[in-house]
């Protein structure tokens, strides 16, 4: 019985291991697939709407004319900590035609790509903006974003032969909202927030910890 039960366990975990490839996995690598050069070509592309002065024309050959953004991060921007004009959870941008009126009202912001990673049909980069806005001292940015891709109907040789279907991408909006002087915190000397919260909890227990294994450390040597 007891056979069994470990036997039943590690089909359990295989399956579980199996479904998490398929997820990680969806397609398998093919020559349909867009190849590693063509993976930092989208990376570019959305790096460059961003970073560089608006160019309506990259958007219109880099994105499906349906394309949808969605993030809370930016959603949160706009509302500047309000319940409104847009609604966390929903699209911020649902069209390509409704990504070029808002973005391109957009300044430059300074947009660096860390980490690149990608599938058969979606690029996935970690960044960071190192002064989104104006205020001084800067928050640094970081964030991850997903884009799901599709193949340019005009093939392989045009310009994009993979065009952004849909942006999923998220942030630090606190320290944006702080870059851009939509929120001023209320520091000690120290740096740290004058009125406790439960994430202090979560930093002074993390802290308990650091020092009591310090110390075991330096007992034990």
């Amino acid at each position: 019985m007891r056979s069994t039960g470990l036997s039943s366990l590690a089909l359990l975990a295989l399956g579980t291991f199996a479904s998490a490839e398929s997820w990680l996995n969806p397609k398998p690598r093919s020559s349909a697939c867009m190849s590693n050069s063509e993976a930092r070509k989208v990376a570019q592309n959305f790096k460059d709407l961003i970073n560089l002065p608006f160019n309506t024309t990259l958007a219109e050959e880099a994105m499906v004319p349906t394309f949808q953004d969605f993030s809370d991060g930016v959603n949160e921007l706009i509302n500047a900590g309000c319940p409104g004009p847009n609604t966390l959870g929903e699209a911020t941008f649902r069209s390509r035609e409704e990504f070029v009126k808002g973005q391109g009202t957009q300044a430059p912001i300074p947009f660096e790509i860390l980490n690149l990673w990608s599938t058969c049909d979606s690029v996935h980069l970690r960044w960071r903006s190192s002064a989104p806005g104006p205020v001084t001292p800067e928050l640094p940015v970081t964030g991850i974003v997903a884009i799901e891709t599709a193949p340019n109907p005009a093939g392989s040789s045009s310009e994009q032969p993979w065009q952004m279907v849909t942006v999923f991408s998220e942030f630090n909006s606190g320290a944006w909202l702080s870059d851009i002087g939509n929120f001023t915190a209320s520091c000690t000397r120290a740096g740290l927030p004058k009125k406790p919260n439960g994430m202090m909890k979560v930093y002074d227990a993390c802290q308990d910890v650091s020092k009591s294994s310090s110390s075991a450390y330096a007992q034990a040597t």
